[in-house]
């Protein structure tokens, strides 16, 4: 990696492709981020998921040429795109035609990013965080991770909450969060949670319909999650729930992030039984169909539970340093023949 200057492209969720970034430095590497997005307005962000850029054109190649100049005024020598919306494999394809070396990282399955399809179609290198595309589509398979603020300390307090969940409140999710805190309330369990939705006004809405349970409301954001928040409930609970999307099979950073902490992992994503370094013994497993009632049926005393500590390879595992690594050790992007 010496001498090479790497660009980070992808959208600013949650701040991951800066830590990806802050990673490559720690390792002595230059690098810095683009973001892919010419603003990051909701509307925008949706329209560009479904792959419908006709309706911002302009905008959009225009941001595309930005990003050119970018990559040409810092004198970079290798890009890695990360969950790409807005580059679409046509503008990958010109990265590599004008001699730029690029990797591609795909944050997300390909069922729910159809312009996924394209770089599988037109590359060989891709990597992906789902399992299932990485066998179906014969592509590396990178795990995710998480990064430093999440690790536990042994010097830090007792864990005294039992269970919590963070995540968005769509569907039923409401619903589920008042049958656990009901469940956790008959054991004398403490059950803590953050929510979010994206529209105050929706939510009201959406709240009234529910039964008005006004200790959820007390407890969502309608702004991005603080990572320090997440980290700092998770270093104090026991088990963290994670209801996995249902159209994809890779564990996200919320699952990492959970063990990091050293919390135990209950989840709906039976993939997480199939992590390395005795990490899949630290993660339960519930039917997707049936959480309430399959977390009632586990086999725990979570009064007494205290989760064991990390090992040091199962912490590695678990960080940015490893993620970096394996991407490092990515081939470079090839355009296959037609």
């Amino acid at each position: 990696m010496n001498g090479e200057k790497i660009a980070v492209i992808g959208p600013s969720f949650f701040g991951y492709c800066d830590a990806i970034v802050c990673e490559y430095k720690a390792k002595g590497v230059d690098a810095f981020y683009i973001n892919e997005f010419p603003s990051d307005s909701l509307f925008r962000k949706v329209l560009y998921r479904l792959g419908l850029t006709v309706f911002m054109e302009k905008d959009h190649i225009a941001h595309l040429k930005v990003i050119l100049k970018k990559l040409k005024d810092e004198n970079t020598t290798q890009i890695l795109i990360v969950s790409p919306n807005s580059c679409d494999s046509d503008f990958c394809e010109k990265l590599i035609l004008i001699g730029y070396k690029v990797k591609v990282y795909m944050w997300d399955s390909i069922k729910n990013k159809p312009l996924g399809n394209g770089y599988i179609k037109k590359f060989k290198g891709v990597a992906s965080f789902d399992m299932e595309d990485c066998a179906h589509y014969a592509i590396a398979y990178i795990p995710l991770f998480a990064e430093p603020e999440f690790f536990y300390s042994v010097k830090e307090n007792q864990r005294l909450v039992d269970i919590a969940f963070v995540g968005t409140l769509h569907s039923n999710r409401i619903e589920l969060i008042k049958s656990i805190k009901e469940f956790c309330g008959r054991r004398g369990l403490v059950f803590e949670f953050i929510g979010y939705y994206y529209s105050r006004l929706l939510f009201l809405f959406k709240f009234l319909a529910s039964g008005a349970h006004f200790f959820i409301f007390k407890k969502v954001t309608f702004n991005k999650f603080m990572k320090s928040d997440i980290g700092a409930l998770y270093r104090q609970s026991k088990f963290v729930l994670d209801i996995h999307h249902h159209g994809q099979a890779g564990l996200t950073s919320r699952s990492y992030e959970t063990l990091m902490s050293g919390s135990f992992l209950i989840t709906t994503n039976i993939h997480a039984l199939s992590l390395p370094l005795g990490l899949a013994d630290r993660c339960l497993y519930v039917s997707a169909d049936a959480i309430h009632e399959s977390i009632e049926a586990l086999d725990i005393d979570f009064l007494t539970f205290q989760p064991s500590t990390l090992t040091a390879s199962q912490v590695e595992f678990l960080s940015t340093s490893r993620f970096v690594d394996q991407i490092t050790a990515l081939p470079i992007l090839e355009i296959l023949n037609d």
